[in-house]
């Protein structure tokens, strides 16, 4: 198998992808990184605005999109929240890269609906678009909800979340993938042995009660087992519970067709419905300053083909000013989507492929995410020779240059076979032109994946020797 064996390099006159006022050029690049995989950058000066684009299409030999948690759980040990880097949770899972996903609280767990292999991690948010995949289909919509418990003998109780930090009065389900049973005290703690390892997003799943903690900040979740937390009034219905009474939970979640659909993730709002804009931004509980101004984005769409979009646009910085709802919505028209979502954006905004992040995250830094959509598939070595990025070492501010690379028998590798990343005080184009950021000093770095292998050069951002 070889990657990128070819791209699509051009320069076009703003357009449907090129929003703004037209008085510049717009870059576009398209580089073939496997089967079903193609990666997209455009770039406009004239906003300024850079777009990265990752297209999938459903049953690609090569790579398989699947949602997943930072760190492998809602919670975890230490101070983390659950979260991580995405290039932390790439190279955890060995994927080929990845996007983020959902938003998520103060409190680390993904907002929205979340599905990972059929399991359900996360229950929707209410009035919130989703976006739910299989091996040959993908959808667009919203979910709906409802677990209740059945104990033996006993009046049924409903449940009001799930995998989730309590706070407040109610019942939540947390299950094996929770790590944690976590909440405020007063509490109850009851945990069940089910009867099968994972809960689906609908179905009915039988479990025995185990035991009872009382007011403990947290307890952990074991394997093949699950807890339930309640605070309030229901606490007093769970404390009723016996060791080795049966319980049943009956879980439903309404939208998508689940003998089609094996992996969700939320967001929100909707973007494009039916072919055209459509964002609920107001309906979706968004504030104004959110949706109306420009900001970093993730957005997903697919397209009439099948075809699935996974988009990142950088924001508040020089080279990239970001978009509004609308602004996106038109760059997921341009792309061919006939149905897309915003995902979690501003600092979380990062897209990875091949240990490089592709973008630019606002902070400077990558944020860590509560989730994320992993392209899980086996990174090739295409060349096992050395190979080597040619170009200066040293930049001046505000100054560019061109960087190639350089093959183990001397001559330069086409660009069409190379992606780019830059961090620090420059970026890159997928033309290889590295450009100084502002007129300030100090480091950049530059990496290149070229043929099975990632090269890395410091680059120094200074005025030449003398000046």
């Amino acid at each position: 198998m070889r990657l990128m064996v070819g791209s699509i390099v051009r320069s076009v006159v703003c357009g449907a992808l090129c929003l703004g006022p037209v008085t510049g050029f717009a870059q576009v690049w398209e580089k073939w990184v496997g089967p079903g995989m193609i990666y997209r950058m455009e770039y406009d000066s004239s906003i300024p605005r850079v777009i990265h684009a990752i297209r999938y299409t459903p049953g690609s030999p090569f790579v398989k999109p699947m949602a997943e948690l930072a760190e492998l759980k809602v919670y975890s040990e230490g101070d983390t929240k659950g979260r991580e880097a995405l290039s932390a949770l790439v190279q955890r899972s060995g994927a080929i890269g990845g996007v983020n996903a959902d938003f998520f609280p103060f409190t680390g767990d993904p907002l929205g609906a979340m599905v990972r292999a059929g399991e359900l991690i996360s229950p929707p948010y209410p009035n919130r678009a989703v976006f739910g995949w299989g091996p040959a289909v993908s959808a667009v919509g919203r979910l709906r909800w409802k677990a209740t418990l059945y104990p033996d003998g006993g009046e049924k109780l409903e449940i009001d979340s799930m995998n989730e930090e309590w706070g407040q009065d109610g019942l939540v389900l947390n299950t094996e993938v929770a790590g944690y049973s976590i909440a405020k005290e007063p509490n109850v703690h009851v945990v069940v042995k089910l009867d099968e390892t994972r809960i689906g997003p609908s179905g009915k799943i039988t479990a025995v009660v185990e035991r009872t903690e009382l007011d403990k900040e947290q307890v952990v979740v074991e394997q093949g087992k699950a807890v339930l937390l309640a605070r309030g009034p229901k606490a007093e219905r769970i404390l009723q519970l016996q060791p080795g009474q049966k319980v049943t939970f009956d879980v439903a979640t309404l939208g998508f067709d689940w003998a089609k659909v094996d992996q969700v993730v939320g967001g929100g709002p909707f973007l494009v419905v039916n072919n055209k804009p459509y964002i609920d931004w107001k309906q979706a509980g968004f504030k104004e300053n959110f949706a109306e101004k420009r900001h970093p984005r993730t957005a997903v769409g697919k397209t009439a083909s099948g075809d699935v979009w996974f988009v990142i646009v950088d924001g508040r910085q020089d080279m990239s000013d970001g978009a509004t709802l609308a602004e996106l919505a038109d760059v997921m028209v341009g792309l061919g989507c006939t149905d897309a979502i915003n995902l979690d954006g501003g600092g979380s905004s990062t897209m990875n492929l091949f240990g490089m992040t592709l973008n630019r995250p606002s902070d400077g830094k990558e944020r860590p995410i509560s989730n994320a959509v992993l392209f899980a598939g086996a990174i090739p070595t295409i060349e096992t020779e050395p190979m080597a990025i040619k170009g200066p070492a040293r930049i001046g501010p505000g100054a560019r240059a061109t960087y190639e690379v350089i093959g183990p028998d001397g001559r330069p590798v086409p660009q069409s076979s190379v992606i780019w990343s830059a961090s620090g005080g420059a970026w890159v184009d997928q033309g290889g032109m590295l450009r100084a950021i502002g007129n300030s000093t100090g480091a950049a770095t530059l990496q290149a994946w070229a043929r099975g292998q990632l090269l890395t050069i410091p680059i120094t951002i200074a005025p030449a020797a003398g000046n």
